[in-house]
């Protein structure tokens, strides 16, 4: 598998300057930001809207690192993980990502499957794709969500249309 370049790596680890496409592509999939969102410094978790992280198969895995380092230094801001996958075998990290909601509680996964008839396996949780029913049923009452995308490009750029055009 091929390694990313130090300038992807750089990209990623840069605050976000919101409303501009952040465009790190590659192994690590696509970064994204909604055009509607707020312009400043607001990816400080403990004094910022609720981060909402979108993932699709093996771009979970820059999420997973902030999601075990949210629960590792105990940060008390509201997290929301969807997480979207072909079937529950095919989901990298799922029961390490559903387990960390026991030690979090202020983290909610919901992954959500996309090909259950295709699946060896049980599954009771959320299917389909990620869209604006489901995130409305998670997010409530969250008030200007900051949304995080990384997955495959036509993923992301689904979600991001959906995102800017119904202003979840």
């Amino acid at each position: 598998m091929k390694r990313p370049s130090r300038l992807m790596m750089i990209q990623i680890s840069r605050v976000v300057c919101f409303g501009r496409k952040l465009g790190a592509g590659g192994l690590l999939g696509w970064w994204v930001c909604p055009e509607h969102a707020t312009a400043g410094p607001r990816c400080d978790f403990e004094n910022c809207s609720p981060p909402v992280f979108l993932a699709g198969g093996i771009g979970v895995t820059p999420i997973r690192s902030i999601l075990f380092h949210t629960a590792k230094q105990r940060l008390q801001h509201r997290i929301f993980f969807f997480f979207s996958n072909r079937r529950p075998e095919d989901a990298p990290f799922l029961a390490d990502l559903q387990t960390l909601q026991k030690e979090n509680p202020n983290y909610t996964c919901t992954p959500s499957m996309t090909q259950m008839a295709k699946s060896h396996h049980h599954w009771s949780g959320e299917t389909g794709f990620i869209n604006k029913d489901l995130l409305a049923k998670y997010l409530g009452a969250a008030k200007s969500p900051i949304y995080y995308i990384v997955g495959p490009q036509k993923m992301v750029s689904g979600l991001h249309t959906m995102i800017n055009e119904s202003r979840i």
